[in-house]
């Protein structure tokens, strides 16, 4: 009686693996969008001037755009290097 019980218990065990069929599998969808484009973009003023506000469509180009005097009418130069160094342009 015991072997038929324990025998009975096993095959439930067995028949109920993962491959069953009587419980059904979740299915996990995964979707990967694409990654958004950022924009760049600053204005400053300094005694009398401003360089204007400018767009930049990505780090590197907002980085040289700091850098460049002429874009920048040659104004606020000592906050465009802090921004420079503060957002890690050098690296």
């Amino acid at each position: 009686m015991k072997i038929l019980i324990c025998l009975s218990v096993l095959f439930l065990f067995v028949s109920c693996g993962k491959d069953s069929n009587i419980i059904p599998k979740k299915q996990i969808v995964q979707k990967i969008e694409p990654a958004e484009e950022e924009e760049f973009s600053y204005e400053m003023t300094g005694i009398n001037c401003t360089t204007g506000e400018h767009f930049f469509g990505s780090h590197k180009e907002a980085c040289d755009g700091l850098l460049d005097d002429s874009l920048n009418n040659n104004c606020a130069e000592n906050k465009r290097m802090q921004l420079y160094e503060n957002e890690q342009c050098s690296a």
